[in-house]
């Protein structure tokens, strides 16, 4: 049962990434959204971008879904055999 869920999850990271790479659909740029809140595209400046954020606020949402899969592809194969 654990195991299906971190398989489930693993798949579904690489699903997003996927989607986001080979569709255009703007799944980083949604995490970015939720994570910097108002401080998303503010200008810095005077430049208008999503440098308020710290730094590349897409790159918030890629180390994300990054994180979600390798973390879940250790738990799956430390679960695999329990």
């Amino acid at each position: 049962m654990v195991y299906a869920i971190f398989v489930t999850l693993g798949f579904f990271s690489l699903l997003m990434i996927v989607v986001e790479i080979f569709f255009g659909y703007p799944v980083s740029e949604s995490i970015a959204k939720v994570i910097c809140q108002e401080s998303y595209m503010q200008p810095v400046l005077g430049i208008v971008g999503d440098c308020s954020c710290g730094f590349n606020a897409d790159m918030y949402g890629i180390v994300f879904l990054l994180f979600i899969l390798v973390v879940s592809v250790i738990l799956a194969f430390s679960f695999r055999n329990s």
